[in-house]
C-alpha cells in the first residue's frame, strides 16, 4: 500500500521571508534605536516603540523588497523533490494593498512554486493541507483543516507548547520524512 502524498502549506512572513528582522533594522535606522528581533516577545503589538515596525508591513515596497531567509529556497526545492510531497501551497497574510507585491515577489524568488498555489488570506482557517508550517500560533489555532500543525520557532512564540516545534528547516524536513507514514 502506497503512502498518501502530502500537501504542505508554508507561511511566508518569518518562515520563508525575512519580515520582522528587516522591519526592526528599518525601525532602528529611522529612530536610532537598537532593537533586535529577539525583543519581540509577543505576536503583534508590544506596547513599545518596537510597534512602529508594524507600519512597514503596510508598505507594498517593503513587502516587495523582503528577501528570502537563508535556506528558504532550498527548503522549497527539497520538499518538492521528495516523493512523499504532492504539492506545496504558500499561504501569506499580507494587507490588501500589499497582495500584488507579495504575489510578484513569490513568483520572482520562488519560481518553482505553482502560481495557483499562492494563497493570500488573513484567515488561515480556510486552508486545507496535510501539514502547515507557521510562526503564528493564532494561525495554527485557526487552521482546523490542517492535519499536522508545526510551529516555526520565533521569539514571539517561545512560550507556546501546544504544537510540534521546529527550530530550522532541517528539523522540518526531518519531521516530514519521519512522520509521513503516520499521516
Amino acid at each position: 500500500m502506497q503512502n498518501k502524498k502530502l500537501t504542505i502549506a508554508l507561511d511566508c512572513d518569518d518562515v520563508l521571508f525575512d519580515c520582522n528582522e528587516e522591519a526592526v533594522k528599518m525601525l532602528n535606522k529611522a529612530y536610532g534605536t537598537h532593537y533586535s528581533k529577539t525583543d519581540i516577545k509577543t505576536w503583534g503589538y508590544t506596547g513599545s516603540l518596537l510597534d512602529e515596525r508594524i507600519c512597514f508591513f503596510e508598505d507594498p515596497g517593503f513587502v516587495s523588497n523582503q528577501k528570502l531567509l537563508p535556506g528558504a529556497k532550498e527548503l522549497v526545492q527539497q520538499l518538492l523533490s521528495m516523493d512523499a510531497v504532492k504539492d506545496i501551497v504558500l499561504v501569506t497574510a499580507v494587507l490588501p494593498q500589499c497582495a500584488s507585491a507579495r504575489y510578484q515577489s513569490i513568483i520572482r524568488l520562488l519560481p518553482e512554486i505553482n502560481p495557483d498555489n499562492v494563497v493570500i488570506t488573513c484567515n488561515k482557517s480556510c486552508i486545507q493541507a496535510d501539514v502547515m508550517l507557521d510562526d503564528g500560533v493564532h494561525n495554527l489555532d485557526s487552521a482546523v483543516h490542517i492535519k499536522n500543525r508545526v510551529l516555526f520557532d520565533q521569539p514571539w512564540n517561545a512560550k507556546e507548547d501546544r504544537y510540534f516545534r521546529v527550530k530550522n528547516y532541517e528539523e522540518f524536513i526531518h519531521y516530514v520524512q519521519s512522520n509521513n507514514p503516520m499521516f
